[in-house]
């Protein structure tokens, strides 16, 4: 499978907003310093790193974010080890996008994550926040869920994982953050989490998954 999938109001108005409630007043934010991976590639030396000059496309800028770890079974932890109170809440967006796609697999789960990106003061006219990808496995997906309405696009390139070469990134799709609205793309598309220069905060709940027909 090697689609983009894009869907407006994948849950009932009722719970978007019962879950813009939870992640604006109840969540317990932490300052998240590790920028996005260097190179596009998890594990990277260079994972803290800005990236090099030969990626030119686009100005690029990074910076620092608040990020809330629902779950995260990367390192073979057990669920109730690693889970966060908010993994029920969150849980069923991927359920009702299976019922509304023909999205019919068997599912491991990687990581879920929620970030909170706050306001910057972006000079660079067309500048990108760090392009990235979040799960180098061959059958790794990808689901951005947008809490509420802001600016600061979610980014995809035509560009991938491994495929070279990386020095000219080309956009395929630019993602206005609507609430309500699921994006999900294949883990190995190279991507960008743009910060809002206009509204006073983005969030986003982000899943990382790995399908299967066992």
């Amino acid at each position: 499978m090697n689609k983009i999938f894009i869907k407006k109001n994948i849950i009932k108005g009722e719970y978007q907003h019962f879950l813009y409630h939870r992640f604006t007043r109840d969540v317990e934010w932490k300052m998240n310093q590790n920028h996005p991976f260097s190179e596009y590639e998890p594990g990277s030396i260079q994972q803290r790193s800005i990236l090099s000059d030969k990626f030119n496309s686009f100005p690029i800028y990074t910076a620092n974010h608040m990020s809330h770890n629902i779950i995260d079974v990367r390192e073979r932890l057990m669920y109730g080890d690693n889970m966060s109170f908010f993994f029920s809440d969150v849980i069923p967006i991927v359920h009702y996008f299976q019922k509304f796609s023909d999205f019919k697999f068997n599912y491991r789960l990687s990581n879920i994550e929620a970030s909170l990106k706050h306001k910057k003061d972006i000079e660079l006219k067309e500048s990108v926040n760090q392009p990235h990808i979040d799960l180098s496995h061959p059958d790794g997906y990808t689901f951005v869920y947008f809490v509420c309405d802001s600016d600061g696009d979610l980014i995809l390139y035509n560009e991938k994982y491994k495929e070279i070469p990386y020095e000219k990134l080309t956009i395929n799709k630019r993602i206005k953050p609507r609430m309500g609205t699921l994006v999900c793309f294949p883990s190995n598309i190279i991507h960008s989490h743009n910060f809002p220069t206009k509204n006073p905060f983005k969030i986003t709940i982000d899943f990382n998954i790995i399908y299967s027909d066992f």
